[in-house]
């Protein structure tokens, strides 16, 4: 990867910041998809994002294992949404 500039640095900075405060309270992904390049893993993340119970991460590719590992665990959280999932069960009472 080329170096960034320094605005862009600037502007990478100041927009992640506010994934970067918040990383503690984001959930590390129960699923991750590997594939070879054209092999269909666009149409599968799409698919999967449809439906109503699935977070996708801000980025398909987060490149964490390859390219960012260095960045820490809090850098790889601050990809992932903070909703918090909450199940109501009255059956099991």
């Amino acid at each position: 990867m080329p170096p960034l500039t320094p605005w862009k640095r600037l502007r990478r900075d100041i927009t992640s910041w506010p994934r970067r405060v918040t990383a503690r309270q984001r959930a590390l992904p129960n699923l991750i998809l590997l594939g070879a390049q054209r092999a269909g893993t666009t149409s599968l993340h799409a698919h999967i994002g449809l439906h109503p119970g699935v977070c996708l991460s801000r980025t398909k590719e987060v490149h964490y294992f390859d390219n960012y590992q260095d960045q820490g665990l809090d850098w790889y959280r601050s990809h992932f949404p903070t909703r918090r999932w909450v199940e109501a069960r009255s059956r099991d009472l």
